[in-house]
């Protein structure tokens, strides 16, 4: 019988949900992350489709690996950085936190910024606050962008009754 419970992740100081034939005993997306001990609970007992029939422990399991997989892509995508004024930055999480903090305080700096592309082959001189937030917002919807794109395809996957319906959602970002 499939159950859904509920485990604490100490590494990342969040609550996580697993369905599973059993009481897991590690954190199945983040395997080497810290369970806290005492901490799983059943929130949702003998899962069952719409219709009332159980749900196969195998399906569950086969698309939490395609939402692995996504995830994956999802991050190779994201680290393929953005591209604006024709060249190619970094999306790296201390880029991330670099062009997040230069946009919030982009009122108070001094132009030109000299902003470095990805892997520091070339730069790009900022010229202006518009320019700053205008590269900060593009970098954002680009994130935004392969994010959402992994949503949808998790979503079609989540609907899928049966392994072909798991198997015909391509990935082709």
């Amino acid at each position: 019988m499939l159950n859904k419970y509920r485990l604490y992740n100490e590494t990342k100081g969040i609550w996580e949900f697993v369905i599973s034939d059993e009481e897991p005993t590690v954190l199945p997306d983040n395997p080497t992350d810290t369970l806290r001990a005492g901490s799983v609970s059943i929130t949702v007992t003998d899962i069952r489709q719409a219709d009332g029939t159980k749900i196969v422990a195998s399906l569950i399991n086969y698309k939490g690996l395609r939402y692995i997989e996504i995830d994956k892509r999802t991050g190779e995508l994201i680290s393929a950085g953005f591209t604006y004024a024709t060249k190619q930055f970094s999306l790296s999480l201390n880029a991330q936190i670099n062009i997040s903090a230069l946009n919030q305080s982009k009122d108070l700096l001094t132009y030109p910024v000299n902003y470095n592309t990805l892997n520091d082959e070339d730069e790009y001189d900022v010229i202006d606050a518009t320019d700053m937030g205008n590269m900060y917002m593009t970098a954002l919807a680009t994130k935004k962008g392969m994010i959402d794109s992994g949503t949808a395809l998790k979503q079609q996957i989540r609907a899928a009754i049966d392994e072909a319906g798991v198997d015909a959602v391509i990935d082709n970002r």
